[in-house]
C-alpha cells in the first residue's frame, strides 16, 4: 500500500475544494484567506496511515472490498464496484452506519462516530 505524504493545510484545503490561494482571496477577500491560511499554517496536520485488513475480490459481480484497520481498533470499509461505464467507489466517512444495508459490514453495529479529518 502507498502510503501518503504528510501535508501542509494548504495543501489539503486545495485538495478536496480545489482552491489556490489566489482563488480563495478573490472568493473571501484578500484578509480572510490570509487569515485563515495563517491558521490554518499554526496547526499540525498529517494523514493516518490506514492499514488494509481485508481485501476481497468478489468476480460474480466485480466487487473489490477493502477492509482498513483505524488506530482505534475499528474498521471502516471502502468498496470499488466495476461498471461497463467505468466504476462506483463507496467510501466510508463514519465508523458503523446508521442505514443498515444488507449488504454492507459498517452498518452491523449501527453508528459509532464520524472519521476524523486525518483518517
Amino acid at each position: 500500500m502507498k502510503h501518503l505524504p504528510k501535508s501542509t493545510p494548504t495543501e489539503i484545503l486545495n485538495d478536496p475544494y480545489g482552491f489556490t490561494y489566489k482563488e480563495m482571496s478573490e472568493v473571501i477577500g484578500e484578509d480572510k484567506a490570509r487569515a485563515l491560511y495563517t491558521e490554518l499554517y499554526k496547526q499540525p496536520f498529517h494523514k493516518e496511515n490506514l492499514s488494509i485488513s481485508t481485501k476481497k475480490v468478489y468476480k460474480s459481480s466485480d466487487t473489490e472490498k477493502y477492509v482498513y484497520e483505524l488506530k482505534d481498533n475499528r474498521y471502516i470499509e471502502t468498496v470499488f464496484i466495476k461498471r461497463r461505464d467505468g466504476g462506483t467507489v463507496c467510501v466510508s466517512t463514519q465508523v458503523g452506519c446508521s442505514v443498515g444495508c444488507i449488504f454492507c459490514e459498517s452498518g452491523r453495529n449501527g453508528f459509532v462516530r464520524n472519521l476524523t479529518p486525518s483518517e
